[in-house]
């Protein structure tokens, strides 16, 4: 069965990421999947990476969420087995050491220590603390200072910072502050008395001051008068008309924000509302700004909308006048500088430039120009190239990539790529003949191969065609069992996943079958004659021995003889068949170590046994030895020697491949018996 990966770890979380490891599957491994969903239960998404990586890292998830994650991998000719793991990613990370500092009678100071992550921006809230209008201001992602305006004296204010994600808002965190008590004027003199007047002066009082109440009686008794003075302050204010924003701009669109510019309106504002809607229909929202805010980005926007922007300005005790704008979000993008390059036989290489926006993934999708069936692979939002593998050779294809957002599919870019053509094995040679194998190699065929068919077959007789197969990483191949003396076709052919390519052609011959060689007779006695020779090449069966007195009939015998071969450890299996008798499996042996010989010990001494213990001589014939004779060679029944015996004659047998011959009345066999 095919298998899984190895060693899957789930690590490193984040508020919306996890990293992946693994140990790769066994096997020719074509891509792994990569599933991840909610252990609480959702929808289930996958990401692929091709089978040469080992982690990735799974983005844009939900904070503070327990995942199941499942690799999986893909061969050529199916799924292997899941693999899975649990992670759990981090949550939402809130502001710390926050602190309410610096009051006056209408401010507050309010610092704060950066959040984590990937922080857009912070919302500061703030109400008093027993009752009354809540203001929202908003502030920049690098901002950790702000100062609240406009309060009420010797107030009491909650006040709240909440970092905003892409995600949402993460935790708030909260804190008191109270505003100084109304001040009082100080330093108070009377001076330059005149018969009917006083000069009164004092040191302002702490804020922005409307007025003064000037009082004054005589000490001895008399009518209090009383004398309102207007504050410098307050003249300069009295004269200013409640006005609108200046200079409104709606600018820095994305797919879903817009951000919004003023100059401030005249006057004591206390806040700014800012009212946005679709202009093609839609719900009217609005969000609240302090006073003293002169920018804010509108968030959560739809794509590629226009929207109309009312900027209004909020005084005590009436609203100012309203100011408009337009303003459109960006359409969800598409990659840029797409490329498809680098062609092999059977993959190409796809690159980009990243499309614009929160890119959760990218789908490629890939095709034959010519028409057929559309496959996808997705990648993270954060990769700008992957590989297309297992394609057709020769072939050109249209190569489509699409980024996704959260709101859907953005625009398809597509370009055009062609696999090479595949070129079969080259150089063929045929070499190294004996009587009975040759030997085979080649140069590699382009692409990925995964087997080579070497065919073979005898160029004379009717003998039917053979074949071998070899791994896609062998360029060599034995071919044994062949027939001696006899030419032979070889033809080499890459076979691929999706069929067989062009074979090559080679050829060779078997060498002739040799005779013993260096023959020797010694030790005669009266009734003996020792002989000896060197052996013939080739896995000889037998030895015929033909002997007769220099007067009267020749004496054949038949001499049969077992080889038994054993190799240790890393041993060539084919040599040793080579060398062993047939059949094999009673005659070669293999063993890890010399200390391992025990291991075989009681079949090889019953095979050997069996051997030497036989009644007849052992003889080859279809594949096996076994006991028994060779009748017709006894007596002399061959193509070579069936002439010099009378009344015999060859003809055709019953089988095309077997030599028949006829006895007649005057034929005459004999045989030497012991």
């Amino acid at each position: 069965p095919l298998g899984g990966v190895k060693n899957m770890r789930v690590s490193d979380p984040t508020m919306t990421s996890l990293k992946v490891n693994w140990d790769p599957a066994d096997g020719a491994v074509r891509l792994y999947k990569v599933f991840f969903v909610p252990a609480a239960g959702g929808r289930e998404e996958m990401e692929q990476v091709p089978a040469g990586t080992t982690n990735i890292i799974l983005r844009n998830l939900l904070s503070d969420t327990p995942y199941t994650v499942s690799v999986l991998p893909v061969y050529p000719a199916r799924e292997g087995r899941r693999q899975s793991e649990n992670g759990k990613t981090l949550p939402l990370s809130g502001v710390g050491n926050m602190q309410v500092i610096d009051p006056s009678i209408t401010t507050l100071t309010v610092s704060w220590s950066p959040a984590d992550g990937n922080v857009q921006g912070y919302k500061v809230i703030y109400s008093p603390v027993d009752g009354g209008p809540e203001i929202v201001e908003q502030v920049s992602e690098s901002t950790t200072k702000t100062v609240l305006e406009k309060l009420l004296p010797d107030t009491r204010y909650t006040i709240t910072v909440v970092p905003v994600y892409a995600e949402g808002d993460g935790p708030s965190l909260s804190d008191i502050g109270k505003t100084k008590p109304l001040g009082f004027a100080r330093n108070l003199q009377v001076t330059d008395p005149t018969t009917s007047s006083l000069n009164v002066r004092w040191d302002a009082a702490e804020g922005t001051v409307r007025e003064y109440i000037v009082t004054w009686v005589p000490v001895a008794g008399g009518e209090r008068e009383v004398e309102m003075q207007v504050s410098e302050q307050q003249k300069q204010r009295n004269t200013e008309p409640l006005g609108g924003v200046k200079n409104l701009q709606v600018s820095d669109p994305t797919t879903n924000s817009l951000r919004v510019r003023w100059e401030p309106a005249e006057g004591d504002v206390r806040q700014y509302q800012i009212i946005y809607v679709p202009t093609g229909g839609g719900a009217e929202s609005m969000t609240p700004v302090s006073g003293m805010s002169t920018n804010t980005v509108l968030r959560d926007l739809k794509p590629d909308t226009d929207y109309k922007v009312t900027l209004v300005p909020i005084y005590a005790d009436m609203e100012g006048k309203r100011d408009s704008e337009n303003g459109k979000t960006k359409a969800l993008g598409g990659v840029k500088s797409l490329q498809v390059s680098d062609p092999t036989t059977s993959s190409l290489k796809v690159r980009w430039e990243p499309a614009e926006g929160n890119v959760r993934q990218y789908r490629i999708f890939y095709v034959p120009s010519s028409g057929g069936a559309e496959d996808m692979e997705q990648v993270t939002g954060g990769t700008t190239n992957t590989f297309l593998k297992n394609l057709l050779s020769d072939t050109p294809y249209t190569v489509t990539v699409v980024p996704v957002y959260p709101e859907g599919e953005g625009i398809r870019q597509s370009d055009d790529g062609k696999t090479l053509p595949r070129t079969p094995p080259r150089n063929i040679q045929v070499y190294n003949p004996t009587a009975n194998s040759l030997n085979v190699r080649w140069e590699a065929a382009s692409g990925q191969v995964q087997q080579y068919k070497v065919a073979y077959r005898s160029l004379t007789g009717s003998r039917a065609p053979e074949s071998v197969l070899v791994p896609g990483g062998v360029t060599n191949a034995f071919l044994d069992n062949l027939i001696p003396d006899t030419p032979y076709s070889v033809n080499v052919s890459a076979l691929y996943a999706d069929g067989e390519g062009s074979p090559i052609r080679g050829n060779g011959k078997t060498l002739p079958r040799g005779g013993p060689r260096n023959m020797r007779v010694y030790d005669a006695t009266t009734s003996t004659l020792t002989i000896g020779w060197d052996h013939a090449e080739g896995p000889v069966r037998q030895y015929k021995i033909f002997y007769a007195p220099l007067t009267g009939d020749p004496i054949t015998e038949f001499v049969s003889y077992s080889v038994f071969s054993i190799g240790v450890a890393d041993v060539d299996f084919v040599e040793l068949q080579e060398i062993g008798s047939k059949p094999s499996d009673r005659h070669v042996f293999v063993v890890d170590d010399f200390d391992a010989f025990d291991t075989i010990r009681e079949n090889l001494i019953t095979f050997i046994c069996e051997t030497a213990t036989s009644s007849c001589p052992l003889i080859y014939l279809n594949g096996f030895t076994s006991p028994g004779f060779r009748m017709l060679e006894a007596f002399n029944l061959t193509e070579k020697m069936y002439g010099s015996v009378p009344g015999v004659s060859m003809e055709p047998g019953s089988f095309n491949s077997y030599t028949a011959y006829r006895l007649h009345k005057d034929a005459f066999l004999h045989q030497q018996t012991t």
